[in-house]
């Protein structure tokens, strides 16, 4: 968010061995989200790499990228200050101790191998609220009220997408601050609004600038008291949550996708969503379909008595004769 816009939003960066990002998935996760938190959704449009959403007040615009972003386009990007990161590893703990930041690794290289991505963009529709020319003083602990509220509901929009598919790299905007996943869903709106380390900025090295690969370490023997397998984890995306229920896994069948089972096409049935996502339809066009089934009923009828009235008449001439 940059002078006086009213943006906030993200781009979301997947690793080489991560699957492009699902739309249908994505759209499927945000409208029943929605739906369960009362939101009403009045507008959709799935077209091609592209979906938007009009949400009560609000337009969410999403757009998938085939394809790595160039090394110009991260040119400022920074990784959250210290206190952040303190915040979303310890959020329980008000003066967790000084850490190294152990993820820059992990963020650098989804900077320089990701294959694809996926820009998520939230702006507010209709008239401008007070204070929005604030916005890129907001980066700061007294949040202007309106960035904040902006900040929370592009969060929230972002967690649905983010379970649908889930990225290695969060560049969150304003402030281009790179989190990992676990750190970004770790965070609340107060952390996001924190500016980043500016006396460490992430900077791609060129290709004749990166050290020489590292020989492999030795697999080292683990201690007594160490299980040698780590305890089963519970499922924590829907997927998973589906494929536990599914009755097919009874049977040794798994699913080539990842994917929940049995998602309605909507990307082919846009009128009918649309017509559900409205109101109660007018007055006007209810009578109108009321009277058009009233003739098509009173048809029917009046063509069973025909065919009754032809049985009468003829079925005894033909039976006399026979």
């Amino acid at each position: 968010m940059r002078g006086q816009t009213r943006y906030a939003g993200a781009m979301l960066l997947y690793g080489p061995q991560a699957r492009p990002p699902d739309l249908t998935l994505a759209m499927q996760f945000l409208i029943d989200d929605l739906r369960f938190d009362g939101r009403k959704v009045s507008w959709i449009a799935l077209k091609g790499p592209s979906l938007r959403l009009r949400i009560e007040g609000y337009e969410l615009v999403l757009a998938h990228t085939d394809g790595a972003l160039p090394a110009q386009a991260f040119h400022g990007v920074l990784r959250p200050a210290p206190n952040a990161r303190q915040l979303a590893q310890h959020p329980d703990d008000d003066a967790a101790p000084d850490s190294a930041d152990l993820a820059r690794g992990r963020v650098l290289y989804a900077l320089r191998h990701h294959p694809c991505a996926l820009s998520v963009l939230l702006r507010p529709r209709g008239a401008a609220p007070a204070g929005w020319e604030s916005a890129e003083e907001g980066l700061s602990e007294a949040a202007d009220p309106a960035l904040l509220a902006l900040v929370r509901e592009c969060r929230a929009l972002l967690e649905p997408v983010i379970e649908a598919a889930a990225p290695a790299t969060v560049i969150w905007q304003p402030g281009a601050v790179a989190f990992t996943c676990e750190e970004f869903l770790a965070s609340g709106a107060e952390a996001l609004l924190l500016p980043g380390d500016t006396a460490r900025p992430l900077q791609l090295a060129a290709e004749g600038e990166r050290p020489r690969h590292r020989p492999l370490l030795t697999d080292f023997p683990l201690p007594a008291d160490q299980p040698a397998t780590l305890p089963e984890s519970h499922p924590q995306t829907r997927a998973e949550r589906a494929s536990q229920r599914s009755a097919g896994q009874l049977f040794g069948r798994t699913r080539a996708t990842g994917r929940a089972a049995a998602l309605p096409r909507l990307h082919r049935q846009d009128a009918r969503l649309a017509r559900a996502m409205r109101a109660a339809p007018p007055v006007a066009e209810e009578a109108a379909e009321k009277a058009r089934r009233r003739r098509l009923n009173l048809a029917r009828a009046a063509n069973l008595a025909t065919l009754a009235l032809w049985y009468a008449l003829l079925v005894p001439p033909l039976a006399g004769m026979l």
